[in-house]
């Protein structure tokens, strides 16, 4: 996925994309169990081709995906096989370097994320971007880039607005298995308290958390400091960060080990964590967050106006079409990832073929104009040719459906052939099957055989 049509400016200086990409995922144990998360496909292609072809899209240089040890040959095979295809889409000079880095890992121990961008941090020398391995679809990451690098500043949040992608409000959908569907993001909302003059966001929570009875906290230096505050329930916060390098100071400290870059509070950091950007004071930091709900505080007292701008947390509010993304977490936002890149490959095609409604298309195939197909759902790498009919059936990938022919109420296995002139319907033909031309079929299993 991704959109051509992203802004032509480009950025000032070489910014390195983080992937992060854990093994196995608590939301996809059945398919995660033998590869990892970013091998998953959607459409025809993984994540990882997905999440490559995007930011080949917005001009990244250089790309670095954080995988465990364990799965990093995987994922190393996967990367030249998606930086093969982009090759004949882009060329080979559009292309970033793409570098896989295998994260030791055990048994008894696991690594946070946290520990995951300190394990490279000799390799990053510029502001860079932070991303996990299922974000899917458009995300205009150059626009982004260009608010981070307006001022100093640590970090900056993109916050998605869900709402203005245009999705019908109000709308029942029924998720596999004919349970209520849970929309992608809701566990992705948060709670936010945002200064709207500055962009700085100075508070943050999962509105899940919220609810619970979590406190979202703000201080006395928030009311003083910043009169245009704003409080909002509504945004998505999808893991997506811009940091500077000063960010490695802080993620070394005792308690983000074994951590998530998203324990990184916005006013724990300005709070308790600039005395020690400063003096480089571990054990300070400690006891000051332990006291963290009994002190008080004014940032005038521990830092210099000057040095806090470069501690500062601010936020990007993602919304429109380039920024038309989701995250696959979970089998029913895959199964709607996958109903996606059906349906945009769909549109395409019914550019230039008017007779196509109610149709799931797969990716790579191509249909004639005078083609007729309705009610079906065809795979990928099928060929259909002119003048040929399909009507309630399914076409399995790698299918050639030649002219004159007509499909109805029938399934095709894989790598099927239906000739010229053909004519099936109620019927099932077996993969790898070559039908002859002027066939004439009803209610047949084609070879007679294969149920015999």
């Amino acid at each position: 996925m991704g959109d051509e049509s992203m802004n032509g400016y480009s950025l000032p200086y070489d910014i390195t994309a983080v992937v992060l990409s854990g093994g196995s995922s608590n939301n996809f144990v059945s398919l995660t169990r033998s590869l990892p998360k970013i091998l998953i496909k959607v459409g025809s292609n993984t994540l990882l081709y997905h999440t490559v072809r995007n930011l080949t899209i917005n001009q990244f240089k250089e790309v670095i995906i954080l995988t465990s040890d364990n799965d990093s040959s995987l994922v190393d095979e996967n990367v030249e096989l998606s930086l093969n295809l982009l090759r004949d889409e882009f060329g080979s000079e559009r292309l970033p370097k793409v570098s896989v880095v295998g994260l030791p890992c055990s048994d008894d121990s696991s690594i946070g994320s946290a520990d995951s961008l300190n394990y490279i941090s000799d390799l990053i020398k510029n502001d860079f971007l932070v991303l996990p391995c299922d974000l899917f679809g458009n995300f205009d990451f150059k626009s982004f880039l260009m608010e981070h690098i307006k001022s100093p500043r640590l970090c900056t949040v993109a916050l998605l607005d869900i709402n203005s992608m245009g999705s019908p409000k109000g709308k029942k959908e029924v998720c596999l298995g004919g349970n209520d569907f849970e929309e992608w993001s809701y566990k992705y909302r948060v709670a936010t308290v945002m200064d709207k003059s500055t962009c700085s966001l100075l508070a943050i929570a999962p509105v899940l958390s919220v609810e619970s009875g979590e406190n979202l906290q703000l201080f006395r230096h928030h009311l003083i400091n910043h009169h245009n505050s704003l409080i909002t329930h509504d945004l998505v916060d999808i893991h997506v960060y811009a940091f500077s390098t000063n960010i490695f100071k802080i993620l070394r400290c005792d308690f983000l080990h074994n951590s998530s870059i998203r324990r990184y509070n916005t006013y724990i950091i300005v709070k308790y964590i600039v005395d020690y950007l400063k003096n480089y004071n571990l054990q300070s930091v400690g006891n000051e967050l332990e006291n963290i709900n009994n002190k008080s505080w004014k940032l005038s007292d521990v830092v210099a106006d000057e040095f806090l701008e470069y501690t500062r947390t601010f936020y990007f509010i993602a919304s429109g079409e380039s920024f038309n993304c989701m995250r696959v977490n979970s089998i029913d936002s895959l199964y709607s990832a996958n109903i996606k890149c059906s349906l945009n490959s769909k549109e395409k095609i019914a550019k230039k073929t008017p007779k196509i409604k109610n149709v799931l298309l797969g990716r790579s195939t191509e249909v004639s104009e005078s083609a007729e197909i309705k009610n079906s759902v065809i795979g990928c790498n099928v060929r259909v040719g002119d003048k040929a009919k399909i009507t309630d059936s399914v076409v399995m990938d790698n299918c050639t459906i030649e002219s004159n022919t007509v499909v109805n109420k029938s399934i095709l296995g894989t790598s099927v052939i239906l000739k010229e002139n053909s004519n099936v319907k109620n019927s099932i033909i077996k993969s790898e099957t070559t039908v002859p031309e002027n066939t004439m079929a009803d209610k047949e299993y084609i070879p007679s055989f294969i149920y015999s």
